[in-house]
């Protein structure tokens, strides 16, 4: 009776293998997988990781550390960008592509994606560009009626640093004494390293503001201390 029983029991095991394996058969097997990018990890960022060895800024290695990072990017001059910042449009077109991915079945190659973001920010720098030169630009020599004494000319010059952005704004106004006739200069920069660099190029711009002025003699003034030891230093 025991032998049997489990020679019924390897019957019906039998017959539901049979059972499986026709059923997978019947299956249509030209279905394609689809495959759905991860968004969670940067390190299945879509399209795919070669997108960002394709921009021309520095490589950073997830999209947590672009992210992180990203406000102190540098672009570099490949680019063509100046004043706009390249990574907020790649984060943008990299999220497109892989919404097209998953629900388009669109791929969008690592080419397309540098390329668009490069060719946005270059438009949103036009705009801007366009909106800010006639607050930018600089008084005309009407605001200096007169060509300063070349001997009594004086220039002073100062600037300012933010730390938390780098960023830096220079000043400077060229005086007569004798005509009492001045003139009034600005200009900032991004990416300054220090009060002490924003300090000296401030006066770099002045001196290069009194040559396209054609003077010859300026003395200039200046509220840093340890730069007006290293200029007039004869070492």
């Amino acid at each position: 009776m025991k032998k049997r029983g489990k020679g019924k029991k390897m019957d019906q095991a039998a017959d539901n293998q049979i059972g499986l394996d026709q059923a997978a058969e019947s299956l249509p097997r030209d279905q394609p997988k689809r495959t759905i990018p991860r968004t969670e990890s940067a390190d299945n960022t879509s399209p795919h990781n070669q997108t960002r060895e394709l921009e021309p800024i520095s490589l950073i290695t997830s999209l947590t550390g672009l992210l992180q990072r990203g406000v102190k990017m540098i672009t570099l001059p490949p680019t063509g960008l100046s004043e706009a910042t390249l990574f907020p449009w790649i984060i943008w077109y990299l999220w497109s592509a892989g919404n097209k991915l998953a629900f388009e079945e669109v791929r969008i190659t690592e080419w397309e994606v540098v390329t668009q973001a490069i060719k946005e920010a270059a438009v949103w720098q036009t705009a801007h560009q366009r909106k800010s030169s006639p607050t930018n630009k600089p008084p005309d020599c009407k605001f200096f009626p007169s060509k300063p004494s070349l001997k009594q000319t004086k220039c002073f010059v100062d600037a300012a640093w933010i730390a938390a952005t780098n960023k830096g704004g220079f000043g400077w106004i060229f005086t007569d004494p004798i005509t009492g006739s001045s003139r009034s200069m600005f200009s900032n920069r991004s990416y300054v390293g220090s009060a002490l660099i924003a300090e000296a190029l401030a006066v770099k711009a002045a001196l290069l503001d009194a040559v396209s002025l054609g003077l010859t003699s300026v003395t200039f003034w200046s509220d840093s201390k340890t730069l007006v030891s290293a200029l007039s230093s004869s070492d």
